[in-house]
């Protein structure tokens, strides 16, 4: 698991290691999460990473729009329990916690 502070080096870091899943804020400084999921989905080497979006905005209509197909689910943060949320990076990535750690 890598952490990126920003947008930029989000990306950088999903170039560079190209992970089986992106857990992505979408209120990031500098690019934010929106940019984000468009430059990940122009670029053919990282465009097929499972996005999964933890955001804590009241995302509209519009919003919700913007990232439908592009993103494997939007979760509101502070909605799950760690064991839901272990659950849910599980069945994003199609293995276990437990498997990895091995």
């Amino acid at each position: 698991m890598v952490k990126a502070s920003d947008g930029g080096e989000g990306l950088e870091m999903a170039r560079r290691h190209l992970p089986d899943l992106i857990v992505l804020d979408l209120m990031l400084p500098g690019m934010n999460g929106f940019d984000v999921v468009d430059r990940l989905q122009q670029e053919e080497a990282v465009a097929a990473i499972t996005i999964l979006v933890l955001t804590s905005m009241d995302l509209s209509a519009t919003a919700r729009a913007r990232l439908a197909g592009k993103v494997w689910r939007i979760v509101e943060k502070g909605s799950l329990s760690s064991q839901e949320y272990i659950r849910l990076v599980e069945s994003a990535i199609g293995t276990t916690v437990t498997e990895i750690a091995q």
